[in-house]
């Protein structure tokens, strides 16, 4: 069975996490633990595109997401450090609203999601990238964002998916328990 989000993602460092993450998920029944997801088990090939978001919810009752950890190609890709910043404070407003609503379909729903599109960052706006966002459970049981994020080169292999043209929409490809299912037997890492 070949799966959507599998053929989206493409290969290489999205690829692997992809097949990692559903791994976990059924060898833990459902969302993972983030300690699956260790600087060792990652190593130095997916380390430099992880991120880390938490889901705060504010006093007012906003929704904020919180940078937990960022990696370097995604400091020098945004050209800022993302590291210990919400959300808010590194996109344009314009778009905070439909990054919010895809990063918290990703926790509510509980499989991973894809996204493709061009970075809304000031002046990179140009710069298409692919996202996988996968949830995963920290120790104290809360659901976070754990993911890569991938910059293809102009003309290169977008996961056999059209990206939409710079200005902040994004394709989102979801997961299905199916294709999880169908990762995790076929996955041979």
């Amino acid at each position: 069975m070949s799966s959507s989000i599998a053929d989206a993602v493409g290969n290489g460092p999205l690829k692997r996490l992809l097949n990692l993450w559903c791994r976990e998920s059924l060898a833990h029944g459902g969302i993972p633990p983030r300690s699956a997801f260790a600087p060792e088990i990652l190593g130095p090939y997916l380390l430099p595109c992880m991120f880390i978001y938490e889901r705060r919810r504010e006093a007012d009752g906003r929704v904020r997401f919180f940078c937990r950890v960022a990696g370097g190609n995604l400091r020098a890709a945004f050209r800022q450090e993302g590291t210990g910043r919400y959300l808010d404070e590194l996109i344009p407003p314009d778009w905070l609203e439909n990054r919010v609503r895809i990063f918290s379909r990703c926790v509510d729903g509980g499989l991973p999601l894809l996204m493709t599109g061009h970075l809304v960052a000031e002046g990179v706006e140009w710069r298409p990238y692919r996202r996988l966002l996968t949830p995963v459970r920290a120790q104290d049981g809360d659901v976070q964002l754990l993911g890569g994020i991938v910059f293809p080169r102009h003309g290169e292999e977008q996961g056999g998916r059209p990206c939409p043209p710079p200005g902040g929409k994004v394709l989102v490809t979801a997961a299905t328990p199916e294709d999880i299912a169908a990762l995790a037997a076929a996955s041979p890492d």
